[in-house]
């Protein structure tokens, strides 16, 4: 997945593997706004009540955008410190990711299971590298092929330059 830039398909692959791998039901991806304040569904989620929630009404979602770490809660139907979300009734496990930058939260991951789902650290940190894949996803940049007369105005403009050869530099690198 390291290779896929577009975010809808990387969300995709990711929710694909969160399901595969995780045994999560539901994958939503909330996008951060510093300006407005919100996390806004991404894409917007026809069953989801909620498409833009400020975050003065966040929850969870609101604790684990500026914790900065992820949450997990195993059976919400037990939490004594979360309640459960009216707007997802059947669900029954969440875990909510940072979808981080360096030190910047973008936004969050939000995974929900009909199940009960009781997570070792070590899963909470494979969802996280999956999280900061779409993180990745917005910075990064594959060029397509340029002509011989472009590429020291592309080289100029790139902040890194990766170069897909280990013997051959091009004449310009």
């Amino acid at each position: 997945i390291g290779a896929i830039l577009d975010r809808q398909q990387l969300l995709r692959q990711v929710a694909e593997l969160i399901r595969v791998h995780y045994g999560y039901d539901r994958v939503y991806l909330y996008l951060w706004s510093e300006a407005e304040q919100t996390l806004t569904l991404d894409p917007p989620h026809p069953v989801s009540a909620r498409a833009s929630i400020p975050l003065a009404h966040a929850a969870v979602l609101g604790q684990a955008l500026f914790s900065q770490e992820p949450i997990s809660i195993p059976d919400v139907q037990r939490s004594l410190r979360f309640r459960p979300d009216p707007d997802h009734p059947d669900t029954r496990s969440r875990v909510i990711l940072p979808i981080r930058l360096s030190d910047t939260t973008l936004g969050l991951l939000d995974l929900h299971s009909n199940q009960p789902i009781h997570h070792t650290r070590q899963d909470l940190v494979g969802l996280q590298l999956l999280a900061d894949q779409l993180g990745i996803s917005d910075v990064v940049r594959f060029a397509p092929p340029v002509g011989q007369a472009a590429l020291v105005d592309w080289y100029r403009a790139a902040d890194v330059t990766v170069v897909p050869s280990y013997n051959e530099s091009f004449g310009l690198v």
